[in-house]
């Protein structure tokens, strides 16, 4: 029954969308004790409101240890997501999700050296969006893991989308 949902929606047909975002995450190591907040914002484009792709700039106030080092004082990086999207309802979509970038671990002063590792995660969403003038704001409940630290998270989003092309 889901996918026929979701193959008969039928999008605003050629209209491609520029979005702006933040969002907050909470993920829990499974190796760690305490979680592991992070921050970002986001821009992107969806594309016939199917697909969107972006970047998002990703804080991460205290991180987890990774590898049983040192843990940095402050985490922060780039990464790109993907996300496509499939319509339940006129202001409901669910939608999966992958990301992958990476952070900067800032060590303690008089620590010999910054950690860079690699980010990915993937999770699943839904987007509650509507429609205000020729904007649609949207918030975004979402759920997923982060294989580098082995950890569930997640994570609220709140945006805005605008129409790439004005009528």
């Amino acid at each position: 029954m889901l996918p026929l949902l979701l193959t008969n929606y039928v999008a605003a047909a050629d209209t491609n969308y520029l979005t702006a975002a933040v969002r907050h995450s909470v993920a829990v190591p499974t190796n760690e004790v305490g979680i592991a907040h992070n921050s970002s914002i986001e821009v992107g484009v969806t594309i016939v409101a199917r697909q969107a792709f972006g970047v998002r700039f990703v804080v991460v106030p205290d991180p987890p240890a990774v590898y049983n080092e040192e843990t940095p004082t402050i985490a922060f990086g780039p990464t790109v997501y993907w996300a496509w999207y499939g319509r339940l309802s006129s202001h409901i979509d669910v939608y999966p999700t992958g990301a992958t970038g990476f952070v900067v671990g800032q060590r303690p002063l008089g620590a010999p050296v910054n950690k860079v590792l690699p980010m990915f995660q993937a999770g699943v969403g839904m987007r509650f969006h509507s429609k205000v003038g020729k904007l649609e704001w949207y918030a975004t409940p979402e759920i997923g893991f982060v294989p580098l630290i082995v950890a569930p998270y997640f994570g609220l989003g709140v945006g805005l989308m605008a129409p790439a092309k004005q009528d």
